[in-house]
């Protein structure tokens, strides 16, 4: 049966979360969905974890190359057979409402491209330390610019979306900045501001990653 929802996550040398995230998805109360998982080239035991799940819903791509994440998502829309595309990264989990109710949003709203959420901020034992995007955004194009717009981990939207506008491969920074505002003129963008998604952000942040995020921003 073809999947209503495809749920990509990239991966790289992640063998320390990755059976957490892909177990948020197993969770989930929704079940018409596939998962893929799309390797850039670890070099831990991330990929023999990943082909490790015996499911067939569950697909494993890998060229064992290092090519960053616009790339591999842009691989996973390519390769998704879902009306929708999901995403998440491999250190975060996924609430297990959340499939059911951003599924629901675009199929009741059919004028909207991309729906994103709020998210839990939580610490390295999993426990929440505070909320992200629980409350409305403004997602005009100027607030984008100023802040950054919807939450990119916590996205899903129409495949046929992510086609016709894929993700700059350049941009290995703040690429979800610069694809939001290069078709917000031209998109419906929503936000769902209950929290549907765990986010690990001590694992994520880095003072380098943020300068280059920052730097990579202005350029947009």
């Amino acid at each position: 049966m073809t999947p209503l929802v495809t749920l990509g996550i990239p991966f790289y040398n992640c063998e320390r979360t990755l059976a957490d995230a892909i177990r948020s998805i197993f969770a989930q109360t929704f079940g018409n969905w596939e998962l893929i998982l799309a390797d850039d080239g670890s070099t831990d035991g991330s990929l023999s974890m990943a082909r490790g799940v015996g499911d067939p819903r569950v697909r494993v791509l890998s060229d064992a190359r290092n090519r960053g994440l616009p790339t591999r998502l842009n691989q996973i829309a390519r390769s998704a057979r879902g009306v929708y595309v999901a995403r998440m990264d491999a250190d975060d989990l996924s609430h297990p409402a959340r499939l059911a109710r951003q599924a629901t949003f675009l199929e009741q709203h059919p004028e909207v491209d991309v729906v994103g959420t709020g998210t839990y901020s939580v610490d390295e034992r999993g426990r929440p330390t505070g909320k992200r995007g629980a409350s409305p955004m403004q997602l005009s194009t100027e607030a984008m610019l100023r802040c950054g717009g919807l939450l990119h981990p916590t996205v899903m939207g129409r495949r046929s979306w992510f086609l016709l506008n894929p993700y700059d491969a350049r941009r290995l920074r703040a690429q979800d900045r610069e694809l939001w505002c290069r078709t917000a003129s031209n998109s419906s963008f929503a936000h769902v501001v209950d929290p549907l998604y765990f986010y690990c952000e001590h694992r994520s942040f880095s003072l380098k990653k943020y300068a280059q995020s920052k730097a990579v921003a202005r350029t947009v």
